[in-house]
This record gives structure tokens, C-alpha cells and sequence, in this order.
């Protein structure tokens, strides 16, 4: 009996020794070894309804990664969803700059015609697409993504360029604390996971969604008889120039995740509209975001829209720098929304109006809040003013 039990467990063993075994041997993807190894793909673009195709990018990324058997691709297509250039990636004996299997060794980006497809190894693939400004943003690892198979895709981050320092050079500094970055141009994305199979239909279609938030800033001003908003050398321009702090400057493209308020932007407005007695001054700008204050009565920190006036009256001029505290009015636009983890933020709204309710007073010199603001929205003059003649 108990060599019958040596038996019985000798055969077991050489029974799991032989499943083990197996379960290491290479399985297909696709689950068919009757089916071929790769399969020849293309891309469709959806663009959100209504956007002018003038408003499209010319050019967006395209980048992939397969889950098993890791290989990465990274091209660049038209907003059509046609390939322009060969991939950038090398990976586990795949050549992206080709359409079948090579040693891997050429992992540059080659100038290749159009083409509406690319033959690429069967499998389940994150994908993502995103467009990009080299004038504003810098995307981080893109090349290291396409060459380099351990190199996550949450790796790339798309980070707006600082603002050229000659372009704020003499502005009134109240809030030194935050850096000055470049106004963000417009970013569209998706992101899918998707299984790629002949018996699975050949086309990737992303449906394009936009990932900064444009947000249009409004004030009212009421100028004393004679006064008007301009400079000696330009005459009357009906223009001010605006800085926003508690912008973003980096997000993570795949979750669009930001995770950093501590830059601020420059901007002007326009005079677009009367109300009553005061002058309607308006101004847009795209953002990854925008984050409060904690504090609704402190005048440095997020939250804190700052504007540059020029005042004319007759020959005389005089430049005003006036903030205002609108963290309140930000936090009830609801532009953020938190991860459940508190890991990051998204932006919960692609545009906004972010409006001022004070009615900002320019007298003969100074400007003064609106009587019904309780101190909740806070105006300053700035000290620089020491011009010698005033409004």
C-alpha cells in the first residue's frame, strides 16, 4: 500500500511538473495560434461636436503600449488620424520605424509619407493621444517612453515653459512668491485600452476631449469724469493687463492629473460693455487649472487676480495696481475636483466665468471697493505710484 502511494504521488508530481512546464510556453496573444502575429491598424480622430476644424491641431501624438510582451510606440498624425512618421520605439525585438519585426537597433524617428495604417504585434494596448505647443510645453520622457519598454506612460507630463522675464519686466511684484509661466495653448486628449486582434476591427477612434480649461475673467469699472484707461504714448486703449495666481504648471496626460498651484499667468482685458456707470472689462485665458486661496481676505497667495491700470486724464497719467482676493468666487465655480485618494486634482469644468461682483471706483487718485464689499474682496494701491503728475 505504501508503495502504491509513492506511485500515485510520483505521478502527480510528474503530472503538475508537466502543467507547470506548460503554462511557461509563449501563448499568442490573440488565444489562436491559427491567427497571424500582428495586424495592420488605423487611426480615427472624433473631434468634440461643433469645434471648427480650423481650432483642430495640425499634428497630435499618438502613443502606445502593450501590456504583455511590452512594446512601445509613439507616432505623430494629422487630425485626421493619419500616420506622418515612423514610430519611436525598439522594444523586445519589435522596430517601430517598421512595419515588420526587427532587431530593435533603430529606435530614431525617420521622415516617412503619410499612411493610414501600421502593422503592429497583436495584443491588449493602453493608447493615448494628445496634442502639443513646443512654443509652451515641454512633454516630458516622450522619447524615452517610445525606447525604453520599463518607462511608464503616467511618465508623460506635458509642463508649460516659464514667461521670458523681459515680458513682465517692471510690473509691480505683489506676490513674489509664484513663478510666471507662459499661458497655456489649448491641449486635446484621449486615453483607451483596447484589444488589437484580427478578429477585432482594425480602427482606434479617440474621442477628443479637451484637457485645459479656458476661463474668462470679468470686472467692472467706474472711471471719475475725465478719466480714461490708457498711456500718453497710446493714447485711449480700453485695455489692462491682468495676472491670475494658483495655475498649475505640469499635468500627467494619462490620468490629467495636476498636483502643483504655485505659478500665475498674464493676461489682458478688454473693454467689451457697459453696466449703468461703469465700463466692462473682460479677459480669456486657457489653464491647466486654477486653485483658491485658503484665505478670503489675504491679498498674496492663489486666488489672487491682480490688474495694471493705466489712467489718463487731459496730459496727466498714472498707473494703479489694484488685487483682489476672488478665492471664494473660485471655489464656487467648482473649476477643481479632488481624487477620492487625494492623490491630485482634474479639472472638473472645461470653461468658466469667473466674474467680479465689486465695482472697482478709479477717482482722482486712487482706486477704491465697492461700499457693498464687506471686505471679502480686497482692492490695493500699489506704492510704486510716484508718478509726479497725477489724474
Amino acid at each position: 500500500m505504501r508503495n502504491g502511494s509513492i506511485i500515485i504521488s510520483s505521478v502527480m508530481a510528474s503530472f503538475l511538473m508537466a502543467f507547470v512546464c506548460q503554462s511557461c510556453m509563449y501563448v499568442p496573444l490573440d488565444g489562436s495560434e491559427d491567427m497571424p502575429d500582428s495586424v495592420a491598424v488605423h487611426f480615427a480622430l472624433n473631434w468634440p461636436s461643433g469645434m471648427q476644424e480650423t481650432d483642430r491641431p495640425q499634428q497630435m501624438h499618438v502613443a502606445m503600449s502593450r501590456i504583455i510582451n511590452t512594446v512601445h510606440y509613439v507616432w505623430q498624425v494629422d487630425a485626421a488620424g493619419n500616420i506622418l512618421d515612423a514610430a519611436i520605439s525598439g522594444q523586445n525585438g519589435e522596430s517601430g520605424g517598421n512595419d515588420t519585426p526587427g532587431d530593435g537597433s533603430d529606435s530614431g524617428t525617420e521622415e516617412e509619407s503619410p499612411t493610414s495604417e501600421k502593422t503592429i504585434p497583436n495584443g491588449e494596448y493602453y493608447m493615448m493621444t494628445f496634442n502639443d505647443d513646443p512654443d509652451t510645453y515641454d512633454i516630458s520622457d516622450l522619447d524615452a517612453f517610445g525606447n525604453d519598454p520599463a518607462v511608464s506612460m503616467r511618465a508623460l507630463r506635458a509642463r508649460v515653459q516659464d514667461l521670458p522675464a523681459e515680458e513682465y519686466a517692471g510690473m509691480a511684484d505683489f506676490n513674489p512668491a509664484f513663478t510666471y509661466i507662459k499661458e497655456s495653448t489649448p491641449l486635446y486628449i484621449d486615453v483607451k485600452q483596447q484589444r488589437i486582434a484580427p478578429t477585432v476591427s482594425p480602427e482606434i477612434a479617440f474621442d477628443i476631449k479637451q484637457l485645459t480649461q479656458k476661463l474668462t475673467f470679468r470686472v467692472k469699472i467706474e472711471l471719475e469724469d475725465g478719466v480714461e484707461i490708457g498711456t500718453a504714448e497710446d493714447g485711449v486703449t480700453e485695455t489692462i493687463q491682468a495676472e491670475i495666481a494658483g495655475v498649475p504648471r505640469q499635468v500627467e496626460l494619462m490620468s490629467a492629473l495636476v498636483r502643483d498651484s504655485t505659478c500665475r499667468v498674464l493676461f489682458d482685458m478688454h473693454k467689451t460693455g457697459t453696466e449703468g456707470n461703469a465700463d466692462i472689462y473682460q479677459g480669456e485665458i486657457d489653464v491647466l487649472g486654477l486653485f483658491p486661496g485658503s484665505s478670503q481676505t489675504d491679498i498674496t497667495g492663489p486666488g489672487i487676480l491682480q490688474l495694471t491700470i493705466n489712467a489718463l486724464s487731459g496730459e496727466n497719467q498714472r498707473r494703479f495696481h489694484a488685487g483682489i482676493n476672488i478665492s471664494k468666487t473660485i471655489s464656487s465655480a467648482g473649476l477643481m475636483q479632488q481624487l477620492f485618494d487625494r492623490s491630485g486634482y482634474r479639472a472638473a469644468r472645461s470653461s468658466a466665468l469667473i466674474s467680479v461682483e465689486t465695482l472697482l471706483r478709479i477717482s482722482n487718485d486712487e482706486i477704491l471697493p465697492d461700499e457693498g464689499s464687506q471686505g471679502v474682496e480686497i482692492w490695493f494701491d500699489s506704492e510704486d505710484n510716484n508718478i509726479d503728475v497725477e489724474v
